[in-house]
């Protein structure tokens, strides 16, 4: 009788770290990370599916055209069937006519589609977990105190020589001067720690955390695995 295989455990004392920056962009120490979140494995097929799942949801299918069953005007038949030495034809509403109906034309469609709560889930830890390995997270210190002004959140970026694709995440409530200085600054992409999704981890070449964010995000990610 084959042996059976006993799942491994998870490990959950083990720690890794990001960097972490002050308002000056000064580096000034390490923040723990645990690895459950940001040393996760998994199939890259995952993250494609992931993708083409989130992209797929970002389409409306409100795009419509009247057949001509639809189209306002007469039936009737708009000449004799013979005798005129031109193509038969009936109603003006038929396709080849100007201001007809569209034949095969677009439909209201519904194009979402879904995946798991597991699936989500680990398709952001694994984002997240690609991105620190390549040195692409950072922390912010006291990111609470910077000004509402586009002014102080460009000199920020400046520091941290970042200038293209930054996901900025923020916190609920707290960082409130960040979010007003940078939702005008171009390529910087602003999320909410606890809507944090892979699709935007991927789609950054830097993502920022607010130290206020991260706890947010860890403690909200804890509870949702207690759960």
């Amino acid at each position: 009788m084959a042996e059976k295989k006993i799942p491994a455990k998870r490990v959950t004392h083990k720690t890794i770290t990001a960097p972490l920056f002050d308002l000056t962009g000064k580096e000034i120490g390490t923040v723990p990370l645990p690895v459950e979140f940001f040393a996760v494995e998994g199939p890259t097929s995952l993250l494609a599916q992931y993708v083409r799942v989130y992209r797929a949801n970002q389409r409306q299918g409100t795009s419509s055209s009247k057949t001509r069953s639809e189209v306002v005007g007469s039936t009737r038949k708009i000449y004799k069937q013979k005798g005129t030495g031109r193509a038969r034809h009936g109603a003006r509403k038929a396709p080849i006519f100007v201001g007809g109906g569209v034949a095969f034309g677009p439909r209201l469609s519904d194009h979402s589609l879904s995946l798991t709560k597991k699936q989500r889930s680990k398709a952001l830890f694994m984002s997240l977990s690609a991105k620190l390995a390549d040195n692409g997270i950072i922390v912010i210190e006291k990111m609470s105190t910077l000004p509402a002004k586009t002014k102080s959140m460009s000199a920020l970026l400046k520091a941290l020589k970042l200038d293209r694709k930054v996901l900025l995440v923020h916190a609920h409530e707290g960082t409130d001067g960040a979010v007003m200085g940078a939702r005008n600054i171009k390529n910087v992409l602003l999320r909410e720690a606890k809507i944090l999704n892979a699709y935007d981890a991927l789609y950054a070449n830097k993502i920022i955390f607010a130290r206020e964010a991260m706890d947010e995000f860890l403690a909200f990610r804890n509870q949702k695995n207690e759960n």
